[in-house]
């Protein structure tokens, strides 16, 4: 059920009853919430006819050119909240663990293309035999604000810096194996 219309929840995943405090979601929640609905609902225009939404919309809010909009979070049984909050110099680990859980392993890969330090690096710049991601790939963490782009290229944002320090940690703890 969701808890604002007392209507079912569109998304399968949700409890029915909420819990006394309510979670904190970031954005790389929310997109794993939209997958998980979808993937209940049957497909992208199923969820999306049923939340009364276009699909294409959805798809633009999956890939990141548009925000989540009131109606798509209501749908989800979300509701927006701004806070600001200072983070320490180095990042929030917490986060930065939640955002690598959300990423495939491609946006992984994507996060470990960029440079270490954060500076812009272009897609053309390739040493011979270097994987390097799709426009696509790179579109979909700047969505998460792990990425920006400038003319000198693609660089990480502090979270993105923080989450690529974090999956270089968990990688090393695995002992190296692939994003």
């Amino acid at each position: 059920m969701n808890a604002l219309t007392n209507a079912p929840s569109l998304h399968p995943a949700l409890p029915s009853k909420r819990p006394a405090s309510p979670a904190v979601l970031i954005e790389a929640d929310l997109c794993g919430l939209l997958r998980s609905a979808i993937a209940g609902a049957g497909s992208q225009e199923a969820w999306a006819r049923a939340a009364g939404l276009a699909s294409s919309f959805v798809s633009d809010t999956m890939t990141g050119k548009r925000p989540f909009s009131d109606r798509m979070l209501a749908a989800l049984g979300v509701r927006r909240v701004t806070t600001y909050h200072l983070l320490d110099p180095a990042g929030d680990a917490t986060d930065a663990e939640r955002i690598l859980a959300a990423l495939n392993r491609t946006d992984r890969r994507a996060l470990l293309w960029l440079a270490i330090d954060g500076a812009p690096r272009k897609r053309g710049d390739k040493k011979e035999g270097e994987w390097r991601p799709l426009l696509a790939d790179l579109r979909r963490l700047r969505a998460l604000r792990l990425v920006e782009e400038s003319p000198e290229g693609w660089g990480a944002t502090a979270a993105g810096i923080a989450a690529r320090v974090a999956l270089v940690a968990a990688l090393e703890k695995k002992g190296g194996a692939d994003a």
